[in-house]
């Protein structure tokens, strides 16, 4: 057999390289194809191939396709297909397969062929645009159009249209709100946690205890030493009761370990709490520990925070320490005398049987059972409340009214240590009555004959140019504004409802200073009418004098603070002047 001899034109190979590459590769897997399909030929020293039956073009189709996804993937598929026979061959058959026989060109020159041939001149690079761009509508539909377009990749990208991804649920902590507990939620449901660190984030306490159920709603309990205590309301009585049986380390929250108890009403725990008095600013938990350790163990005991007027709240565990407790009203801790009471019996105190004993002899402390001696002569008592104020020393209630005229006897006398002072006990209330003002020298009588119209009138305090009266029924304390502006002593007179809201607002807008404690005196002095209380400001002759603070309120509550400095008005549209302050040398 007669070797044909394969020549190819030299040709000027571009500068810029191919021009198309798809075209190359195409060739290239042509070449590969062909070459793949001359192994397979029968040899002289192999069998002939067994016959098969005609497949159909299906079948065609799929074995092609089949032949060319096993080239492209460079396996060694073609091998496993063939007979026994053929996998029989010796490795002198096999190596020969990979030589190319008489008549065939190898790959390397079929490439290098290639590469000469498609750039040999533009008729033929013409021709092989053509065939590249009808093969391509043939496999793709889709003609090449554009030669700088980005060809590194076989393939044209599918294109998927973007969408915005959608956000998944997210889960973990429930939002709870917080506020009051409705009381229609049984007691069962509901837990008390205490001993919580000063700071902490709301989702982590819900985070600790949602584990047990679902929460319906956490409500806040401050406490008078300034920390938090929490109500907390599970949606099931299961729930609850999991949290009270939780393990001590799953009820941890920023490494404390929380205390949980079920909640009790607010009743119960008046009806084992006490009220101290009289005792000590200087008073500790351990000594009241110490003094009331026979009555009955003691579950919690709070101070107030008025240190003026200091009591403590002691809260015992069981309701039968109540009593015991009480009879130590009286009793002396350290150098006072103190007084116990239930918080539950508050016995109401009225302007006919209630007496107050001023505070002579500024006591700190006074025996209750003192007063009591000395009162219950008179009548049955009811109660005798000791305060020990810078004004008062005690209040006292009778039974009834006729032994409360009775102790008007001890009025200015002096029995043992105490010099009794007694004044009337009166309670304002707004309700029916009325406050009359614009009056010039007229006596109770003569508003009592002007207003007995109107409806019976229980009592008339005066108080100067005005008076407060004040009706038994609801009917004559409404007729009596037909009075107002009605002429008396030949001026008019004005009604309105009498409001010690409004009395205490006034008075504290008059003198800012109203129910506060005095200041200390400080860089400038004390707030007062001295000589420099009208001074020019900071730097004038009242800056520094006794007394000579003459700015804001809000600047005398701090001592040490420079009073205020107004700058002098200006006139519209003038450049503000500012006064330069001398160096100190």
């Amino acid at each position: 057999m007669v070797q044909k001899k394969v020549t190819a034109t030299k040709v000027r190979k571009p500068a810029n390289g191919p021009k198309n590459k798809k075209t190359f590769l195409k060739s290239v897997l042509e070449t590969e194809v062909a070459i793949g399909a001359s192994k397979l030929s029968p040899k002289k020293n192999k069998k002939p191939p067994i016959q098969q039956a005609a497949a159909s073009d299906e079948d065609s189709d799929a074995s092609e396709n089949a032949e060319l996804s096993n080239v492209d993937e460079g396996s060694n598929s073609e091998a496993e297909n063939q007979n026994e026979d053929e996998s029989s061959e010796d490795e002198s058959d096999l190596n020969d397969d990979d030589e190319p026989e008489p008549g065939e060109v190898s790959l390397a020159d079929q490439s290098k062929l290639h590469d000469e041939a498609e750039f040999s001149d533009e008729e033929e690079e013409n021709n092989l645009q053509g065939e590249s761009e009808s093969s391509g509508d043939e496999g793709n539909d889709k003609p090449e159009g554009d030669d700088d377009s980005n060809d590194d990749d076989d393939d044209a990208p599918e294109e998927v249209a973007i969408t915005k991804e959608k956000p998944s649920k997210i889960g973990g902590i429930p939002k709870i709100t917080v506020g009051k507990i409705p009381a229609d939620i049984p007691q069962n449901q509901i837990i008390f946690v205490s001993q919580l660190p000063h700071e902490y984030k709301h989702n982590e306490l819900v985070g600790v205890f949602s584990k047990f159920g679902p929460i319906k709603i956490v409500g806040r309990v401050k406490t008078t030493a300034g920390g938090s205590n929490v109500r907390i309301a599970f949606q099931t009585a299961d729930a609850a009761g999991a949290a009270l049986n939780a393990n001590v380390k799953a009820l941890t929250l920023n490494g404390q370990n929380l205390k949980v108890a079920p909640a009790t009403s607010k009743e119960t725990f008046m009806k084992r709490t006490v009220v101290v008095s009289l005792i000590k600013a200087e008073t500790t938990e351990d000594e009241l520990k110490a003094h009331f350790k026979k009555v009955g163990p003691i579950d919690c005991i709070n101070f107030t925070k008025n240190t003026d007027k200091l009591r403590a709240y002691i809260r015992f565990e069981s309701e039968d320490s109540v009593a015991p407790a009480l009879k130590l009203n009286g009793s002396q801790l350290g150098s006072r005398f103190i007084t116990v009471r239930s918080i539950m019996t508050k016995i109401p105190k009225s302007n006919d049987c209630t007496l107050i004993l001023n505070n002579t002899g500024k006591h700190e402390s006074f025996k209750t059972a003192t007063i009591e001696k000395i009162f219950k002569k008179y009548g049955e008592l009811l109660d005798v409340e000791v305060i020990c104020t810078s004004s008062t020393l005690a209040f006292i209630t009778y039974k009834n009214a006729g032994s409360t005229q009775k102790a008007w006897e001890l009025n200015g006398k002096t029995v043992g240590d105490l010099t009794v002072e007694l004044r009337s006990f009166y309670v304002n209330s707004c309700p029916l009555q009325i406050l009359v003002t614009n009056l010039t020298q007229v006596s109770e009588s003569e508003l009592r004959e002007l207003f007995k119209a109107s409806g019976e009138i229980e009592n008339i305090n005066m108080f100067g140019r005005r008076a407060v009266i004040k009706f038994e029924t609801t009917e004559g304390f409404c007729n009596s504004f037909l009075l107002n502006e009605a002429k008396l002593g030949g001026k008019p007179i004005f009604i309105e409802p009498n409001s010690i809201v409004k009395h205490k607002t006034l008075l504290q807008f008059k003198n800012p200073n109203f129910g506060r404690k005095p200041v200390a005196a400080g860089r400038f002095g004390p707030r007062g009418k001295g000589p420099g209380g009208k001074g020019p400001g900071r730097n004038g002759p009242g800056g520094k004098g006794p007394g000579g603070f003459s700015g804001p309120a809000k600047y005398d509550r701090f001592p040490n603070k420079k009073p205020f400095n107004k700058r002098s008005a200006q006139e519209n549209g003038s450049t503000p002047q500012f006064n330069k302050r001398a160096k100190k040398a």
